[in-house]
């Protein structure tokens, strides 16, 4: 933990009135505990002034994604493990088919984790030659030209600046009204029971609220990326 606090320190600015501003060295992570059934967990989060960074900021100049569309074709699908992108390897998985069915994209056909019995599996239906429609279905899709409608992703956009809730995109601030605490708190269990419960599924859905906030962002920043020009995706999901 020590390590990663080295390595992932970032500075943010508090500015005051007048000429004079101040700043402070904090970590991006630290290290907190959390009860799950009784027992204490270590946990690691993240600071929230990163995660208000994340949510506000375009992607370009916090993080640096991967898997991103292709300006050329993706390699044919020749067995489980080959195929998709040109050069990249890696095991981050995306979802190719759902039900349970999953692509890695840059290594392998199926999505599984910590599992030698699945790649076992996989391996010989691919030997066998059973995966060849999977496989013919997945170079139609990553050979197929996309391209990002302006018109939309500029209606899109000004709904994300307007920090307003739309449809799917979730609003800057969380919209919903917060429960407030019943005057017979103290001396009513059952009123301090459907208040703390309220209460936590607010805050639940505050939390699910930036964290949508923060996919959304993700996409965006990436349909910016690629919205004039007609990339190839290695498929991701049905």
């Amino acid at each position: 933990m020590s390590i990663l606090d080295s390595q992932s320190s970032f500075t943010t600015f508090t500015f005051t009135e007048g000429p004079f501003s101040s700043s402070e060295e904090q970590p991006a992570f630290f290290h907190s505990y959390e009860y799950l059934r009784g027992h204490k967990l270590g946990v690691i989060r993240l600071n929230p002034e990163v995660s208000e960074r994340m949510s506000r900021d375009g992607l370009r100049e916090t993080l640096h994604p991967r898997q991103l569309p292709m300006l050329v074709k993706p390699k044919p699908w020749l067995s489980y493990d080959q195929g998709g992108y040109l050069y990249s390897q890696s095991t981050s998985p995306h979802r190719l088919l759902r039900h349970r069915i999953y692509s890695f994209l840059l290594g392998s056909a199926m999505r599984f984790k910590d599992s030698q019995e699945q790649q076992s599996y996989l391996r010989h239906a691919s030997e066998q030659g059973n995966l060849e429609l999977v496989y013919a279905g997945l170079d139609v899709l990553g050979s197929t030209p996309w391209q990002v409608n302006r018109k939309v992703f500029d209606v899109v956009l000004n709904v994300w600046n307007s920090g307003e809730r739309m449809c799917k995109i979730p609003p800057a601030v969380y919209d919903l009204p917060e429960p407030q605490k019943p005057e017979n708190y103290e001396s009513d269990p059952k009123a301090r029971l459907v208040y703390l419960t309220r209460q936590k599924v607010w805050s639940e859905g505050k939390a699910n609220n930036h964290s949508d906030r923060c996919s959304v962002n993700y996409k965006i920043e990436i349909a910016r990326a690629v919205s004039y020009t007609s990339p190839f995706v290695p498929p991701t999901g049905c």
